[in-house]
């Protein structure tokens, strides 16, 4: 038990006059016409922490004769009370008397038996605690802090002027909205305990959504090998808490492979497709739609496939002939994608249709030099026609030039 703190609140002169003190200095009985003093003090001291219980209330009488007196007591804030009779001089304590919940005030009463004179005194209990009360105002989520666990524990008691900071945290598919009460705004609720407070956090309900957008067409150039290019798909939270999404193409050239790096990761973050592309596609332009799993959300980019380049040259065997010989000419492609095509032109060529085979072979009935050429067309339609080659073709004494 803590020491008891006395407060002399009522120190009223007695009404008569001691003319007979004894050896003790103590006052002999006498009439009294009205009150006279007393004290009253508690302990826990004035100041406590709330709520209190087992409180012990000790009343002092100031200046009273011989005579039996009476004292009583009680506490504002719960009426507890108590009667007994005493002899002057013998201060009284009345223990476990009054429990308080919150600020009170004790009054103590004596009254002399003999001339029926009262005393009255009284002491503030104050509250050196300080209760925070937090609570949800809307919506679904917690208040997190020292001491607050809301929804499931939502008070807590502090010692005066302590700093208490709150944290609010929205539930699946709720937004925090902000504080109100002791606190406002959208950060981190930070209180001081100087008095009781409270406060509340709300929450908005916001359904898990986002977007998906790419990073622009993707375009590869063919190879006599796999071709490879990218493209990244970036997440967007747009509202509710985020969750995985997987994602899913269309749209795939057959032949074309892809793969997803970090394909199931959750909202904001970025995906990876990259596509192997072998000699074996087409040439051409896919639209290629990537949908998001939940809710089906959509971004859309072109694949852009280009042929090899090509490469080609012309030869003649021989390279001097004689009239009536043979000439054989053959085409060189490097790169570009079979099957291929074929169109020769040249001296002496037919052009409709123009000869198609590879190697080609003619015979020249004049003399002089004469020259070819091959445009050649891959399966992706790319083209390209090799330097114009020549033959020398020399007179034959054995051939009869027409």
């Amino acid at each position: 038990m803590n020491d008891s703190v006395s407060v002399n609140l009522a120190d009223q002169p007695s009404i008569c006059t001691d003319t007979n003190a004894n050896n003790y200095g103590q006052p002999l009985p006498c009439t009294y016409s009205g009150a006279t003093a007393c004290t009253v003090s508690a302990s826990p001291s004035s100041t406590a922490n709330f709520p209190l219980n087992n409180v012990d209330v000790t009343v002092t009488v100031l200046n009273w004769d011989t005579t039996a007196h009476e004292y009583d007591v009680d506490c504002t804030n719960n009426g507890s009370y108590e009667e007994t009779t005493y002899l002057t001089w013998t201060p009284h304590t009345f223990n476990n008397i009054c429990s308080y919940s919150a600020p009170a005030t004790l009054r103590g009463h004596v009254r002399n038996l003999a001339t029926q004179a009262t005393a009255d005194c009284t002491t503030p209990i104050t509250n050196s605690n300080r209760t925070l009360t937090a609570s949800i105002s809307s919506g679904s989520g917690t208040i997190s802090g020292t001491g607050i666990s809301c929804p499931t524990d939502c008070s807590e008691v502090y010692a005066d002027g302590t700093n208490v900071t709150l944290t609010a945290a929205p539930a699946a598919n709720y937004t925090f909205a902000g504080w109100s009460g002791a606190c406002s705004g959208l950060s981190s609720c930070s209180v001081l305990m100087n008095q009781n407070r409270s406060v509340a956090a709300s929450f908005t309900y916001s359904p898990f959504d986002y977007s998906l957008s790419n990073s622009g067409n993707s375009s590869v150039t063919k190879t006599s090998g796999n071709a490879y290019t990218q493209n990244v798909i970036t997440k967007a939270l747009v509202t509710g808490t985020t969750q995985a999404v997987t994602l899913s193409l269309s749209g795939v050239p057959g032949g074309t492979s892809y793969s997803i790096s970090n394909g199931a990761c959750s909202p904001n973050c970025n995906s990876t497709i990259t596509f192997t592309v072998p000699p074996s596609t087409p040439a051409g332009t896919y639209p290629i739609t990537v949908t998001g799993s939940p809710l089906n959300r959509t971004t859309s980019f072109n694949l852009i496939v280009s042929g090899a380049p090509i490469s080609v040259s012309c030869l003649a065997s021989p390279q001097t002939a004689l009239l009536g010989q043979n000439v054989t000419w053959t085409v060189t492609v490097s790169g570009g994608t079979a099957p291929f095509t074929y169109a020769w032109s040249g001296t002496g060529i037919p052009t409709s249709p123009a000869p198609s085979s590879n190697p080609y072979t003619r015979t020249y009935s004049t003399i002089g030099l004469k020259s070819a050429q091959a445009t050649v067309t891959d399966s992706d339609s790319i083209q390209s026609t090799c330097p114009a080659g020549t033959v020398m073709i020399n007179f034959n004494p054995e051939f009869e030039e027409f």
